[in-house]
């Protein structure tokens, strides 16, 4: 249960965050969602070795409404 906590408030932290940058002094700037969507995509991998596909679309489907 904690884990799709963590995948859906993920989720809408990037989404948030989309167009918050970071000012690097060498790569210039960066978006803040993209060190988030890291976590979203190991979550995601973890329901899907975990879950069967049908449960890791309807905790999708949660995060994208």
């Amino acid at each position: 249960m904690l884990n799709r906590i963590v995948y859906i408030a993920a989720t809408l932290a990037a989404n948030y965050t989309a167009t918050w940058f970071i000012h690097f002094p060498v790569l210039r700037t960066g978006p803040v969602a993209t060190f988030i969507f890291g976590i979203t995509f190991t979550q995601r991998i973890v329901f899907t070795i975990n879950w069967d596909a049908g449960n890791v679309y309807i905790m999708i489907a949660i995060a994208a409404l």
